[in-house]
Parts: C-alpha cells; structure tokens; sequence
C-alpha cells in the first residue's frame, strides 16, 4: 500500500496509508479466527444480545398490552412459529453480514471493529458496505435486533424501543469513532463524510453497489 501524508483538521500532516488492495471471499470469510474479529463477540454475547432481549421480554410484558389497542390489534401480527423463522433467518444473516462488514476494517484498514484495533486502522476504509454508509455495522445490528422483537412478538419493541436504539448507537458511534477519524484522517475523511450517509444509504447507491 503507497504511504501518503493526510492533513488533519487542525493542520496537521498525518501520515496514512491508500487501500488499493483486494480481497477474496475466502480471506473476509477467515477474519472470523482473527482476533480482531473474535475479541469483539464476547460484547455481543455477554451485553449486546441478552440487554437487547431483557429490552424486548420487557416491551412484549408492559408496552405491549398498551400500545396493540391503539393500534387496533389484539396480537402481533406474525403467528408462532413463523416468528421464530423470520427470527434465525435474520439471526444468521446479521451474523454473516457482521463478519463481512468488520472484515473491511481487519483487511482494507489494518485494524479492527473494537480497542485495540480501532485506533491502529492505517487505511481510512471508503470501499464495500463503507461505500454505502459511513456505520454498515448498525445496520447489520439493526437486522438482528428487528428479528429479537419478531421473535418477542413485541410491536412496543419494534416502533419504541428500536429507534431510541438507534439513536443511541448512532451519537456512540459520532462521538467515540467520527471525532478520532477526523482528528486522524483530516480533510479526506471530512469529503467521505459530505458524500456518504451516517446510516441509511441512497436507494441509487445500494442498487449500483449490488449491480457492480
């Protein structure tokens, strides 16, 4: 990869490097035996998943009873056991999807999804998912969670709950990850910054992504 100097936002030359090279399937599909990778589960599986499930257990007891005659309804409009379907489709899919979004930041950035990789990223990562949106990896959570609050049966979960999430996620992101980058990254983050949303991408975007 050629070094070149990126200057920051408060003047200052920093020295990065251009992602130029490419990756196979295979090589994203091994970053799930990198430690870059596999430090980051243990967040999910000891926090995320089991504080999103208390989440939706909660919404489907004392939300729910509330907010399904407002709506007119007198249950969740997906039947067991189709719910718990849809629930490990999407279940499987954000975990695959999770693998080849963070595998851009192990391969493309040479650095990683969690301390102490993030701060080594030498590559500011502009290319796959990153094409699209600026935090591809919310989106893939958003995914699993959506099937969490189908698989609760919890409308309170789904239209309350999951954009307050959301919302949470995407300051957690500004602030603890796009104030770093631009401090590191300077001008070329802020122009990858004005041409790519925060979350959700350009519906032209993602068709010419997939097509390409």
């Amino acid at each position: 990869m050629a070094e070149e100097k990126k200057k920051s936002s408060n003047g200052e030359e920093n020295q990065t490097k251009s992602c130029s090279a490419k990756y196979t399937p295979r090589e994203r599909l091994m970053c799930l035996f990198r430690k870059e990778f596999y430090m980051i589960i243990p967040n999910y599986v000891v926090v995320l998943i089991p504080g999103a499930s208390l989440m939706a257990w909660l919404s489907w007891k004392y939300l729910d009873p509330v907010i399904r005659p407002l709506l007119g309804l007198t249950e969740f409009p997906i039947p067991q056991p189709i719910n718990y379907v849809i629930f490990g489709v999407l279940l499987v899919l954000s975990g695959l999807a999770l693998l080849w979004t963070y595998s851009y930041l192990i391969l493309d950035g040479e650095g990683g999804p969690c301390p102490p990789f993030t701060p080594k990223i030498k590559c500011l990562v502009k290319n796959g998912p990153y094409s699209i949106s600026r935090h591809p990896s919310i989106l893939v959570k958003l995914t699993g969670v959506i099937g969490l609050g189908i698989a609760f049966q919890s409308l309170s979960f789904l239209i309350i709950v999951l954009p307050v999430l959301i919302g949470a996620s995407l300051f957690n992101n500004w602030y603890w990850q796009e104030k770093p980058l631009i401090e590191k990254f300077g001008d070329e983050y802020l122009e990858y910054k004005k041409n790519t949303p925060m979350l959700f991408p350009n519906p032209l975007k993602i068709f010419n992504f997939f097509s390409s």
